[in-house]
């Protein structure tokens, strides 16, 4: 197997990653919306959250072994069957390997505190372990990506640290819109209501994630913009061109949840209040939610393929 295929499954094993860590942290946002909530609606909802957690660590998990793995038969240029001695050494006596292993750990700490379904008591007490582990896996993300390249304890990473959160947060809670199912209009009124209440918070959360997205995001554009020679060498360089296709993918994601939020979520409210019958907004919003889905499964996919690839002025 060449090299390009080998960084091209890389690629892969990244986009997986952050794919098991968005259903991860989506689950969670999901779950908590309803903390307080003694409507039955909100079982269905910590079913959803649960499924989601399971298969997020799975991804996670299958995505950052083959990552460490690639990357071993990548440095060490032997064929991938015959890496493993490779991945020991690089796990030992890398900055790559050390971040893995600790990152791996991490992982593997969250699936066990969130894999199980919580009882109420222990909830808050699991979801803050679980979220402190998350974090840790997250920086371990960033200090072996570009951001790091000028030390562990940076601003760049920071900053890394939460775009990657806030673009898995984002993706997170979109699937799980996407997959829910909204209680009819002739449900009883708590039910409505907390079905309101999710939306609402589901709305606001990716708004808000949205904002952070574009304030990291030049940033972390103007750091890789600054090393290169010109303007015009950083657009037509691979990595330039890559930022442009997932800026334009960030930017139909948006228009996409600006249209949920200022057309669809109004009228989808006074639907669930109950003053009007049918489910036109309920399914106009599920319908538009899918769409946004896979235009931000295309962002992670961007995301890897940069995050892959050097700045001009690095390169």
């Amino acid at each position: 197997m060449d090299e390009r295929t080998l960084r091209i499954l890389a690629v892969a094993a990244m986009a997986v990653v952050h794919l098991g860590l968005a259903l991860v942290v989506g689950a969670i946002a999901s779950q908590g919306w309803l903390w307080r909530s003694t409507a039955d609606w909100r079982d269905a909802v910590v079913r959803q959250a649960l499924a989601m957690r399971r298969l997020g660590f799975v991804f996670g998990l299958v995505g950052a072994v083959a990552a460490l793995w690639l990357e071993a038969a990548i440095m060490t240029e032997q064929p991938l069957m015959q890496a493993g001695p490779a991945v020991a050494t690089l796990l030992a006596r890398s900055h790559f390997g050390h971040a893995a292993l600790v990152g791996i750990v991490a992982w593997l700490a969250a699936a066990a505190w969130l894999a199980p379904q919580a009882s109420r008591g222990d909830e808050a007490l699991r979801f803050g372990l679980s979220l402190g582990a998350l974090a840790v896996f997250i920086a371990t993300r960033s200090v072996v990506s570009h951001a790091g390249s000028h030390g562990d304890v940076t601003m760049d990473v920071a900053v890394d640290w939460v775009h990657l959160l806030l673009v898995c947060t984002w993706v997170g809670i979109v699937i799980a819109g996407a997959r829910l199912a909204l209680p009819r209009a002739g449900a009883a009124t708590v039910e409505r209501e907390a079905a309101t209440h999710w939306v609402e918070r589901m709305s606001t959360t990716a708004t808000i994630a949205l904002a952070g997205i574009a304030a990291t995001g030049l940033y972390k554009a103007w750091r890789a913009l600054e090393p290169a020679a010109s303007l015009a060498q950083f657009v037509d360089s691979g990595y330039g061109r890559t930022l442009a296709v997932k800026l334009v993918l960030v930017g139909i994601a948006a228009v996409l949840g600006g249209a949920n939020r200022f057309v669809v979520l109004p009228r989808l409210f006074v639907e669930l209040a109950g003053a009007q019958k049918g489910g036109r907004w309920r399914r106009g919003l599920v319908r538009i939610l899918r769409f946004e889905a896979v235009t931000l499964l295309l962002v992670l996919i961007a995301a890897a393929v940069l995050g892959n690839t050097e700045p001009p002025g690095d390169a």
